[in-house]
């Protein structure tokens, strides 16, 4: 059975390849779209993943630190 490491070390690739498959069939559109296309994708797989290791998600921060983050992932 494949542990951690080596699931993700074979997820990597096909992951980033659909990536890159999506990239080039974004290249029309809005730029506005692909940001909050980027931001919900990217949000809901962090969420899974903390979820899936057991982690879950921090309640102990500051609002700050919540808007700081927030802002990082508009301006990205």
């Amino acid at each position: 059975m494949l542990g951690r490491g080596e699931l993700c070390a074979l997820l990597s690739p096909l992951v980033w390849a659909f990536a890159v498959i999506l990239f080039k069939r974004s290249a029309h559109a809005p730029a506005g779209a692909l940001n909050l296309f980027k931001n919900t994708v990217g949000f809901s797989l962090l969420t899974l993943t903390m979820v899936a290791f057991g982690v879950g998600i921090p309640t102990d921060r500051a609002r700050e630190d919540w808007a700081a983050i927030a802002l990082s992932g508009v301006l990205g």
